[in-house]
C-alpha cells in the first residue's frame, strides 16, 4: 500500500472505533496517533489472498488491470472531451493488448447523448474478449476516471485462519525494537479490503487466540464493514 491508501484506511478505522485523536503521517511506524493524554505509534499492513514471499498473485493481477485501465482513461481524455464512465468485464484472456485499440473504440462508441448508455463486445484479438459498458456523463464530470474492471471486485470470500494473521504479525514484530524507541505503545492494523477479490475474507470467529508478539493491540480491519481486535 502507498501512503495515501494507508492513511485512508487509518482514518476509516479511527472513525469506526471512535477515537478522538490526531493522525500524523510518520515512518517506522507508519503513523503517530495523538490523543489528549498520550501519543502512540500505529503500523499498517495489507492482507491479501494467496500471499507468498513475493506477494499475492491475486493482488498483482488486480494492480496490473487497474494500471492498464488508468492508462487507457488518461489517454482517452487527451483525445476526447466527452465525459464517460466505463466498466469492463473480461470474458476471455487478459488486458495484454495495445491501449490504442481500446481508446479508438471508446472514442467511437462514446458518441451518444448525455444520460445514455451503451453495451458492446470488444475483441482486440482472438485470445481476448471483453464486455464493455459506457455511460455518457454530463460535461461537469470532465476527466471522470473512476472506471472499473468487474473481475477485480467479484469472487468468493475465503476463510481467515489464525495462521494467516500470525504470519502478518510476525512479519512486522521484528521491527518493534526500533519502533519502541519512539513510542512506548505500538498498535498493528491489518487491513483486508473486501471490495476487491484479493481482500475477500471472513474470520472463522471474532475472537482469535493469537499472541500479540509485543504489540499493544492488533486489529483486523475488514473494510468497509467492520473491525475486530484480535489480540
Amino acid at each position: 500500500m502507498n501512503k495515501s491508501e494507508e492513511k485512508f484506511y487509518v482514518e476509516w478505522f479511527v472513525n469506526k472505533i471512535g477515537w478522538k485523536c490526531n493522525i500524523v503521517a510518520d515512518e517506522a511506524p507508519d503513523f503517530k496517533i495523538e490523543f489528549s493524554d498520550k501519543t502512540i505509534g500505529l503500523e499498517v499492513t495489507g492482507l491479501f489472498k494467496k500471499e507468498k514471499k513475493k506477494g499475492s498473485p491475486v493482488k498483482t493481477t488486480e494492480a496490473l488491470r487497474s494500471a492498464w485501465l488508468s492508462a487507457v482513461s488518461k489517454e482517452y481524455y487527451q483525445l476526447s472531451n466527452k465525459a464517460i464512465e466505463v466498466e469492463i468485464s473480461i470474458q476471455r484472456g487478459e488486458l495484454d493488448f495495445d491501449h490504442s485499440l481500446m481508446i479508438d473504440e471508446l472514442i467511437t462508441k462514446s458518441n451518444i447523448k448525455v444520460g445514455e448508455s451503451i453495451e458492446y463486445e470488444f475483441e482486440p484479438h482472438e485470445k481476448c474478449l471483453l464486455n464493455v459498458w459506457i455511460d455518457r456523463l454530463p460535461d461537469k464530470f470532465s476527466n471522470y476516471d473512476k472506471w472499473s474492471i468487474i473481475e477485480n471486485h467479484v469472487g468468493l470470500s475465503q476463510p481467515l485462519y489464525k495462521e494467516d494473521l500470525l504470519k502478518k504479525i510476525k512479519g512486522k514484530a521484528f521491527k518493534l525494537e526500533g519502533y519502541k524507541q519512539k513510542y512506548s505503545e505500538i498498535i498493528l492494523l491489518i487491513v483486508a479490503n473486501q471490495t476487491y477479490e484479493s481482500g475477500m475474507f471472513h474470520p472463522n470467529y471474532h475472537k482469535l487466540s493469537i499472541p500479540n508478539l509485543g504489540f499493544s493491540h492488533v486489529y483486523l480491519a475488514l473494510y468497509p464493514t467492520n473491525y475486530f481486535e484480535i489480540c
